[in-house]
């Protein structure tokens, strides 16, 4: 199971300082979380970050785009060595599947500000809410602290490097609080299905 968390380089050096510029250009907010009804709430107790959405009109977030779709066929690639069936559903990529993207989301995380225990998919198993793969790119690293952490071991990945591992229930994670600096990552999250639907039970 540790093994569908993964480490993949996205993006280079260069493209990291080129995208943090634009982004020092952008508005944050604070993060929600989901609640009673699945409405989004700010709760710092919970989480305490502040953050923004990349426009899809933006030639940062199209290269952004591509550069993640690419880091998923290595993700894709990655997993098959470890059993054939990830070759296919429910893996973003894999045979007879459709893969679309939530949009990205930037997050700034200063001293003191983390994100408790938890799991990226809904509760409710609908479609439109079910996630099914998560990718953490981190995009600074002049930080303490701020380790996103898993039930067996904590990740620090270098900037340009994200994170991807399944969005479910079996992969609860948090992010530490930041104990200097700032902790800059770049988030989104993949849905799939099948496009033979009556194949997979």
């Amino acid at each position: 199971m540790h093994d569908l968390i993964q480490i993949i380089e996205i993006l280079s050096s260069e493209e990291v300082k080129k995208l943090n510029e634009y982004i020092d250009t952008l508005t944050f907010q604070p993060n929600t979380v989901f609640g009673e009804g699945e409405k989004a709430t700010a709760r710092t107790e919970v989480r305490s970050s502040t953050g923004c959405i990349l426009s899809e009109d933006e030639i940062f977030t199209k290269n952004l785009h591509l550069k993640m779709n690419a880091a998923l066929e290595e993700y894709k690639d990655r997993v098959s060595k470890i059993n054939v069936t990830f070759e296919h559903f429910p893996v973003p990529g894999g045979y007879d599947t459709n893969s679309w993207r939530e949009a990205i989301q930037i997050l700034d995380y200063r001293e003191g500000q983390k994100y408790n225990m938890h799991h990226d998919t809904a509760d409710l198993r609908r479609q439109e809410y079910y996630r099914t793969i998560s990718i953490i790119l981190y995009l600074t690293n002049d930080f303490e602290g701020g380790n996103t952490v898993f039930t067996h071991k904590k990740y620090k990945p270098l900037p340009g490097q994200a994170l991807i591992f399944p969005s479910n229930w079996c992969y609860p994670h948090a992010g530490e609080p930041v104990t200097s600096g700032k902790k800059r990552v770049a988030v989104t999250w993949y849905y799939v299905e099948a496009r033979t639907q009556d194949e997979y039970i």
